[in-house]
């Protein structure tokens, strides 16, 4: 047992960057009702991310996170729509709407919302970040020709 329950949380943050299939088994665990909230909100994200390492895999996840849209502990709503996102699968956008409509919190509708548009528009934040990546590399070689470019300007001018 730590403070707030860092460590086994970052512990589970570890698991879920490896995607190791032994991860599922134990985040499947420590998800459930009476274990401490932020030990269940990280081992939700375990199940999301555990969710790439096949399709069988992802529908195993989604008909396992479904029901949390009813758990009755905040942070783990307030996680949920993340881990549908992250999943990415329109599958999700059922449990999603429902967590929308039936929740009172105004945060919780938001980003239930905001995960249902995601997954509409195809775009989860993983795809979203590539792209992004994608974009830098691109800026990073038009400033790379452009910087060649200034450096044969000034070395023309030089020999003048």
């Amino acid at each position: 047992e730590s403070y707030l329950e860092v460590i086994r949380t970052h512990a589970f943050a570890g698991m879920g960057e490896l995607r190791d299939e032994r991860a599922m088994d134990v985040a499947r665990e420590w998800c459930g009702y009476g274990k401490p909230v932020r030990s269940r909100v990280a081992a939700l994200g375990v199940m999301g991310r555990c969710s790439e390492l096949s399709e069988a895999r992802r529908t195993e996840v989604l008909d396992f996170l479904a029901p949390f849209v009813d758990d009755r502990e905040f942070m783990v709503r307030l996680r949920l729509p993340g881990v549908f996102e992250d999943i990415g699968d329109p599958r999700a956008i059922a449990p999603l709407r429902r967590l929308a409509e039936r929740d009172l919190d105004g945060r919780i509708q938001r980003r239930a919302d905001e995960a249902i548009d995601s997954i509409v528009q195809g775009r989860s934040r993983i795809e979203e970040g590539a792209r992004l990546r994608e974009e830098m590399d691109k800026l990073r070689e038009v400033n790379l020709k452009r910087q060649e470019r200034l450096d044969k300007l000034e070395a023309s001018t030089r020999g003048e």
